[in-house]
């Protein structure tokens, strides 16, 4: 693994723990306010449903389509796969 690899997985890692941790004090908070009520699972519904749309159209396909065709350009050419790369993200 080159330095930049490690790096980039490193930041990567730190990312979505200070995400996982930011989501914890929210649904702290959230708890702590509403409490268990009917409000609090109208907010949760609510929620659900963009964040479930978004799995289902945006990451499935994203790693479905994506993945296959950027290999396939990395295979001819290096420069090419990270512009496909640049352009879809």
């Amino acid at each position: 693994m080159t330095a930049s690899t490690v790096r980039s997985t490193a930041l990567f890692a730190i990312a979505t723990l200070l995400s996982r941790i930011t989501g914890l004090v929210r649904d702290s908070l959230f708890a702590s306010y509403f409490g268990t009520s009917a409000q609090y699972d109208a907010y949760l519904v609510a929620i659900m449903i963009p964040f479930f749309l978004r799995k289902i159209f945006a990451d499935g396909a994203m790693t479905m389509a994506f993945v296959p065709v950027f290999n396939e350009k990395l295979k001819s050419s290096r420069e090419r796969a990270f512009m496909f790369a640049s352009t879809v993200l």
